[in-house]
């Protein structure tokens, strides 16, 4: 539960710092998107991923989910609740992250690459 909470308001506070610098235009869509994108990258590692790489996985997923916004709205692509960007983007991170957060990762584990 605990993973799960940090995540979210990491991403959701990553979001937010991005947007305040991006334009001078904040609101609270963006903010709950990046809430949203936290909870959708913790479904993969939520009940293994020690408590530390819980900031680092929700950090990075608020960036991800801001590189996915640019990206949707860049190809014109007809998204106004950024739906693809959470929940794909989010849940590409969530595959990606448990994978090398896992206590049996790429990072901790067993077959520690650092």
């Amino acid at each position: 539960m605990l993973n799960t909470t940090i995540q979210a308001v990491m991403a959701g506070s990553v979001v937010w710092v991005i947007e305040l610098y991006a334009s001078e235009d904040l609101n609270v869509e963006v903010l709950c998107n990046g809430f949203l994108v936290g909870l959708v990258s913790s479904t993969g590692g939520c009940d293994a991923v020690e408590l530390k790489y819980s900031f680092v996985i929700g950090i990075v997923a608020g960036c991800i989910y801001k590189c996915f916004s640019f990206a949707v709205s860049w190809m014109e692509v007809d998204d106004p609740l950024d739906a693809f960007s959470v929940h794909g983007g989010g849940g590409l991170w969530a595959l990606v992250s448990t994978g090398m957060f896992h206590p049996d990762g790429m990072i901790s584990g067993q077959y520690s690459i650092i």
